[in-house]
């Protein structure tokens, strides 16, 4: 049997976030027997190599945000104006191949990159693009290689609905496919050494977006409330001197602490005792299905995918609020049953998101447009 052709383009696939986790465990899986797969990363982030097999093709990246030379940075100016105006140039010079299907992994410019005359395509959104709306000239970009995709995936309910209020006309193509996730591989990394133990853990980059500020302030509220409460922080980024300072500022050096980027986060978690999510914008939350994996219950904002995580407070609490992110804490906390409960919940219902489930749909789903 002739294998199929497919490509993924992503927008990064070297910054060790929750996107290229997923789809790491996405091309390792896909029938190695009916799929030939390629990889191609728009930016280079230098953070981390992700395991791919060696039957999959990573190619070089098309710009590297390593280099800080002016040079580079005015090079990679350019290369996205291109990509926005005239993608097909940058297509010519990075992919001399033709595909059966290929798939954005990211909207917007993994999107326009796709060769959507010669073959398959499938667009992928990990989070909700209500903000597009204020951005006329990327929404109208992104309306115009929506209406080539033969497929919309979005991977939560908010996802979905953001897609679909934007852009109504393609309401047919639009699916949700969940993240899927290797449990086996969680349970088993979290028993590889014995680490610090914590109260919460915050799991992400020290970004505007990922908002530890956020968490600092929450922390600092719960401590009124509980002394020797006890927060870790697993990351890096332009944001870790602020909250060093905040730490400071705010006495919390005996309650905070930051043990920077953890190539194998599960040996936290499972030394924890809630996941603190605190970000803007979220797709489908990778680390709070890791945290449920390990039966740890989450408290989180109200970003995408948290929805379904939480199953009406079974799993996990969802608000914006500082206070009441805080106390929902200190009620984890200070109430055994209810964690524990809470516990078990995380640990059952969590295996709706395996991994198995997600490949089977994708599978099924490129089957369906190749007929």
């Amino acid at each position: 049997m002739k294998k199929k052709k497919i490509l993924f383009i992503i927008w990064s696939f070297s910054y060790g976030g929750g996107a290229e986790r997923v789809l790491t465990n996405i091309v390792n899986n896909l029938n190695k027997e009916k799929y030939e797969i390629d990889i191609l990363e728009y930016c280079y982030a230098g953070v981390k190599k992700e395991p791919i097999n060696e039957n999959i093709t990573l190619y070089p990246p098309i710009i590297d945000y390593t280099n800080k030379k002016f040079s580079n940075k005015i090079k990679n100016f350019l290369i996205e104006k291109c990509v926005q105006i005239k993608p097909e140039i940058i297509r010519k010079k990075y992919l001399n191949k033709k595909y059966d299907i290929e798939i954005a992994f990211n909207n917007l410019i993994p999107s326009f990159l796709l060769d959507y005359e010669n073959a398959k395509t499938i667009c992928w959104v990990h989070g909700a693009i209500y903000n597009l709306k204020e951005r006329n000239k990327l929404l109208e970009y992104q309306r115009k290689y929506f209406k080539k995709a033969d497929r919309i995936v979005t991977i939560s309910n908010m996802t979905y609905d953001s897609v679909k209020s934007l852009f109504p006309e393609f309401k047919e193509k639009i699916s949700i496919i969940n993240n899927g996730f290797l449990f086996d591989n969680i349970l088993k990394s979290a028993l590889e050494e014995k680490v610090e133990e914590t109260d919460v853990l915050f799991c992400g980059r020290f970004d505007s977006n990922k908002n530890p500020i956020k968490m600092i302030n929450i922390i600092k509220k719960a401590k009124e409330k509980k002394e020797d409460i006890k927060l870790g922080f697993l990351g890096q980024g332009e944001l870790e001197e602020e909250v060093k300072e905040l730490i400071k500022k705010y006495n919390l050096t005996e309650n905070v602490k930051l043990f920077g980027y953890i190539k194998n986060p599960y040996t936290y978690i499972k030394s924890t005792k809630i996941m603190a999510l605190t970000s803007f914008s979220e797709g489908f939350p990778t680390v709070l299905v890791e945290g449920m994996t390990l039966g740890k219950p989450f408290v989180s904002t109200l970003v995408a995918g948290t929805e379904e995580m939480s199953l009406n407070n079974k799993c996990g609490y969802r608000t914006n609020d500082d206070d009441e992110f805080a106390n929902y804490i200190i009620k984890l906390l200070n109430d055994k049953k209810l964690y524990n409960k809470m516990s078990k919940e995380c640990a059952s219902n969590v295996l709706r998101f395996s991994l198995e489930n997600q490949i089977n749909n994708i599978e099924n789903m490129m089957e369906e447009i190749s007929k």
